[in-house]
Formats: C-alpha cells, sequence, structure tokens
C-alpha cells in the first residue's frame, strides 16, 4: 500500500498508539485473537440514555468483519451494562467486543487509549450519542479496497436533534483545511472520518491539549504531512446536537481552531496575534452578554 505522509509528524501529545494500562475487559475469552479488518472506538461517560442506538447501528451493519472497542470513564448510569449487552450482542455473531471502563483525563485521551486497543486496518469513530448507517461500514469497506492510497476516508455527515433531521454536509477538506478564513464554524467532520491505523502510527494520535478540537488539529496535521483524503457521496454518519463540542463558548472553540492552525504552519506569528486579539474582544462580548442576562433576569424576577 503506497502512503504519501512522512514519519514527522509525532511529538509530545501526539505519540504513536502505545498499549492501554490494565483496565476492566468484558468477558475477554469471548474476544476474537483474529485481527479484524476494521475497527470501531466508542468512548463515553453517562450515556445510559443514547449509547443503545450508537451499538444497534452496529449490530445493523451489513459489513460483518470489524470490532467494536468501548472505553468508558467510570460511568455511574448504566452506560456499561447497555454496551455490554449489544457488545454481547456482537460477540455472538461471530465479531469482536470489548468494554473497558476506567478514569481518563478528556475524551481525546479516551479515544487514544481506545485507538491503541483497536485492531483493525481502518479506525472509525463513533460517538455515543451518534449512530451510523446500516451500510457505513460497507462503504468504507469498498472505498478502501479501490483506494488504498487514502489515509482518511469520509463522507456526508447528518446533523439531528429534536428527533429531526436539520442539516446534512460534506467539506472538502482538499479547500477547508488549507484556507483559514473560510466561514465554517468547525472544519471537523470527525464522526465520519475512519483513519487507516498506519496512518495514527505515523503521524501520531489526539494531542490532548486541544480540549474540544483535536480532532481539528489532527486533520490539519494530517493534510500537512501529506495524507490522502477520499471523499465519499452519501450519509455515513449521524450526529447528535447537544455533546460536549456543543458546551464549550463559542470564543473558547475558535481559539483553539486558530491556535491548530498556527501549530501546524497556516498562521504566521503576525496573523496568529491579530487571531488572539479577535478572541479577546469575542470573549469580553460573550461576558458582557452573560452579565447583562444575569442582570436582567434578577431584575426582572423569576415572572419577568
Amino acid at each position: 500500500m503506497s502512503q504519501s505522509y512522512n514519519n514527522t509528524g509525532s511529538r509530545a501529545g501526539v505519540a504513536a498508539s502505545e498499549p492501554l494500562a490494565a483496565g476492566t475487559i468484558a468477558d475477554p475469552n469471548m474476544v476474537s485473537s483474529a485481527s479484524p479488518a476494521m475497527s470501531v472506538v466508542t468512548v463515553c461517560r453517562n450515556a445510559g440514555e443514547t449509547i443503545a442506538r450508537a451499538a444497534q447501528s452496529l449490530v445493523d451493519q451489513t459489513f460483518r468483519d470489524f470490532e467494536w472497542v468501548v472505553v468508558d470513564g467510570l460511568s455511574t448510569d448504566g452506560t456499561v451494562a447497555v454496551a455490554e449487552r449489544f457488545a454481547a450482542k456482537l460477540r455472538a455473531s461471530g465479531l469482536s467486543a470489548e468494554c473497558r471502563s476506567e478514569a481518563d483525563s478528556g475524551i481525546y485521551a479516551a479515544l487514544n487509549a481506545g485507538i491503541a486497543r483497536a485492531r483493525g486496518e481502518v479506525i472509525g469513530i463513533l460517538n455515543a450519542d451518534d449512530y451510523y448507517e446500516p451500510t457505513t461500514l460497507a462503504r468504507i469497506a469498498d472505498a478502501h479496497r479501490t483506494h488504498p492510497d487514502a489515509g482518511i476516508i469520509y463522507g456526508f455527515l447528518r446533523v439531528v436533534g429534536d428527533g429531526g433531521e436539520f442539516q446534512v454536509y460534506r467539506y472538502n477538506y482538499d479547500y477547508i483545511l488549507t484556507h483559514v478564513n473560510h466561514p465554517a464554524e468547525s472544519a471537523a467532520q470527525h464522526p465520519t472520518c475512519f483513519v487507516l491505523k498506519t496512518v495514527y502510527d505515523t503521524i501520531g494520535v489526539f494531542d490532548t491539549s486541544y480540549a474540544t478540537s483535536a480532532d481539528y488539529e489532527f486533520l490539519l496535521r494530517a493534510k500537512r504531512l501529506g495524507v490522502r483524503f477520499h471523499a465519499l457521496d452519501g450519509v455515513l454518519s449521524n450526529f447528535s446536537v447537544g455533546g460536549a463540542s456543543w458546551r464549550i463558548s463559542n470564543s473558547a472553540r475558535i481559539e483553539q481552531r486558530y491556535r491548530a492552525q498556527y501549530s501546524n504552519g497556516l498562521l504566521t506569528d503576525a496573523e496568529y496575534r491579530l487571531k488572539q486579539r479577535s478572541v479577546a474582544r469575542s470573549r469580553f462580548g460573550e461576558w458582557r452578554a452573560w452579565l447583562l442576562h444575569r442582570f436582567t433576569s434578577v431584575l426582572l424576577g423569576p415572572n419577568g
């Protein structure tokens, strides 16, 4: 398999995958020793209300050569029991599934742990409140077979909320990862991205210093180091509004995005300083709006 990226991408915080420390493995004797073609990693904490839908979308896959790796952050709401119930279904059908519950230092640290456990040649990330289309893994497997030089395969993302669809889109990464002034608020459609394990091994995993934008930084790094992207038509993943990335302020999100652009050589020192000033103004505006809202609430009272 020919790959165009080089081996210069690893640095502190984004080193290649390492084995996980000992943790809780659900029924390890039922985990197949044969390496699957594909791995799906799910990280979660207290996702008991949504993880069943995500897991069911794996049970429903038409492609049947994959494993499911669940990294739970010590949930207290029964998430692990739900995940293990579906993992047992996958194992009963001859697939591999593993559930671990352990402390972690954040979403991206947990994702890095899952990637380290993954044995498949291609790795997808399924958030606990998202779900795949039934043919998603089959389409990825077919694309990997017909485009072996692609290190990242992706497609359309359907955004859902309140029980309905309100947006379907797909970025052009060849453009959007090299044009820093595009209007998109987030340039990472990571729920649809399937990454070759050799890419993670070569350029590193997620930089955990980015609280909610490490996926964007990873894609910027991949593009900078020459990883080939291949786009598919059609929806691959359904993204639910309300996850961790929706709970961060806009200024914090944009600040991380600018830092990722700067660290990957897309902004000069002077340009980055201007961006930082812009973020500071935005942060002040957010603080002023919050203060006005609080003042108005106190002034008008609960019935105002």
